[in-house]
């Protein structure tokens, strides 16, 4: 590979980036990120797009962590999870919702309030 064609050099920010451990480097795995290294901020959407044809994806190490987890579930594994985040969520809107008509979280008002 050439620089030019590196992932990496298509970013909006190459040019003023000093990031150590690049999402879109096609070689970033083995490396290790040091106490106060910089952090790549930019955004998941464009690295998806920037790194689509790379083995990671242009994916953060966490974010190819859970990434590889899931693809190593079952499909029934799965669409549990998918069933209890749809739960969670919907638990989520309820007690927002309680919190926006009593004003008090949602907590506070089930231990009688202030």
């Amino acid at each position: 590979m050439t620089v030019e064609k590196l992932p990496y050099t298509f970013c909006p920010r190459f040019e003023k980036c000093n990031v150590n451990i690049c999402p879109l480097d096609p070689d970033w795995e083995p490396r290790n990120r040091l106490p106060g290294d910089p952090k790549c901020t930019m955004e998941k959407g464009v690295r998806l797009r920037l790194g689509k044809n790379l083995s990671t994806f242009g994916l953060k190490p966490l974010e190819l962590k859970a990434k590889r987890q899931w693809d190593g579930l079952s499909e029934e594994k799965r669409e549990a999870r998918r069933d209890a985040a749809r739960e969670l969520g919907l638990k989520q809107r309820v007690n927002r919702k309680k919190t926006q008509e009593t004003g008090l979280p949602v907590a506070l008002e089930m231990a009688g309030g202030l």
